[in-house]
């Protein structure tokens, strides 16, 4: 067994899935950084690469359903994906 502590993103069963509404009067950089934000804290709490991929599908679908486009969701999301696996596989090589 491996003697090294997992984390993950939790939620508490009340949890609302409530973010900003993409119609909201709130400038969409503001909702866009919630997004990024969001994003980064999965990754820094998810020690586990499918404990992250879950998390990140969750708040897919919270950001969806609070009416933002998928487009932009989709591109968000790849975007910053791309930049936090390049910065893991850079990691890793310093490691080594």
């Amino acid at each position: 067994m491996d003697d090294r502590f997992i984390m993950k993103v939790d939620r508490k069963e009340t949890h609302t899935n409530k973010y900003i509404n993409w119609r909201s009067n709130v400038p969409r950089l503001v909702i866009l950084g919630a997004m990024k934000t969001l994003i980064f804290r999965a990754y820094e709490l998810c020690t586990l690469t499918e404990d992250w991929e879950e998390a990140l599908d969750f708040l897919k679908d919270a950001f969806i359903a609070n009416d933002c486009p998928v487009k932009v969701v989709d591109r968000v999301f790849g975007k910053y994906i791309i930049i936090f696996h390049t910065n893991i596989d850079q990691l890793r090589q310093n490691q080594s």
